[in-house]
């Protein structure tokens, strides 16, 4: 996992595999004030984009995920949420395992939980594999922007 303002970040991405390099090129480069919500093609089923205007919920309602192929960029346009992290599958509780058809495995508990505040400019990356609960409100329920940049694993290599 990691975390940042994306304005802050444009120089330390030079190092980072190619398709991490894009996906934060992409965000940083492209107007969404008047996109439609929906997904965004980049590079067919290896790079895509999902452009969403959602609630945030309450930690109850908001279940945790992990995927196997793809990583996600989380990028917030308007408004916060709280994020959960979970670095290990101790402690976590599988809802549902759906990495077959739809790559990602649902949790409602998650172990030794993380919470990171994401706001209006800041994105999180987590790899496949590492365990996610995005969407879950700071102090009440409220509107959210954001866009989810898909990354294939392949992609990832240096």
């Amino acid at each position: 996992m990691m975390a940042g303002w994306l304005e802050n970040g444009a120089m330390q991405w030079e190092a980072a595999p190619a398709g991490l390099r894009r996906a934060m090129a992409f965000l940083r480069e492209t107007d969404f004030r008047s996109m439609q919500t929906g997904r965004i093609e980049l590079d067919g089923e290896r790079m895509y984009a999902l452009l969403s205007e959602s609630v945030t919920r309450s930690p109850e309602e908001a279940l945790g995920e992990a995927h196997g192929l793809y990583a996600d960029v989380h990028y917030v346009l308007d408004g916060a949420e709280r994020m959960g992290f979970a670095p290990g599958a101790d402690g976590t509780s599988v809802k549902q395992d759906l990495l077959k058809t739809e790559d990602v495995v649902l949790y409602d508990r998650l172990g030794q939980e993380s919470c990171l505040y994401l706001s209006k400019g800041m994105y999180a990356i987590f790899l496949p594999g590492e365990i996610h609960r995005p969407g879950i409100y700071i102090e009440a329920p409220a509107s959210i922007r954001k866009v989810v940049v898909k990354i294939r694993r392949d992609l990832l290599k240096v």
